[in-house]
């Protein structure tokens, strides 16, 4: 079983059956002859319905965080992993949106929000949140990977807050 990545909002236990099937259903058709390859994913999104605003620019779904290493063959427990994410934002798009043009309404319409533009939502809003905790929380949206909070950082982010859930 895939161990829960710090981008992980749910554990494989706790996907439900009926997201699980629809999965399993676009997967199989990937994998009835042969292994599901790296160059199938794209099809895969489509069949799913995701749209492309989670995928494009997503690290988290890059060929080499879903096959098995050292393959091109698709990992089927990471693919159900993160499947079931982009399902989940599929299905919340609207609340995504809503919450992330809200903060855009503040930093100008930027495609990503630095610190500076978090800070001044943080007064802005009265949240008494320090500098250093508000540098925390930017560290944990992006896993340690940058200052700067982008779309896909935000949807992960009201995940893990737990806003995503059915």
């Amino acid at each position: 079983m895939v161990s829960k990545l710090p981008c992980d909002l749910v554990s494989t236990k706790s996907i439900p059956p009926e997201i699980e099937d629809e999965i399993l259903e676009a997967f199989t058709t990937y994998s009835l002859e042969d292994d599901m390859k790296v160059k199938d994913l794209p099809s895969f999104y489509r069949d799913l319905k995701i749209p492309k605003k989670f995928i494009i620019g997503n690290k988290r779904i890059e060929p080499n965080q879903l096959s098995i290493e050292g393959t091109d063959i698709i990992d089927f427990d990471k693919l159900l992993h993160r499947s079931y994410q982009l399902i989940l934002f599929r299905d919340h798009k609207d609340i995504i949106l809503e919450n992330w043009n809200l903060l855009q309404k503040n930093s100008d319409m930027k495609t990503s929000l630095d610190f500076k533009d978090i800070k001044e939502l943080s007064d802005d809003v009265k949240t008494g949140i320090n500098d250093s905790l508000l540098l925390d929380m930017v560290a944990i949206a992006t896993e340690g990977q940058s200052v700067h909070v982008n779309f896909i950082d935000f949807c992960y982010t009201i995940g893990k807050l737990g806003e995503l859930n059915y």
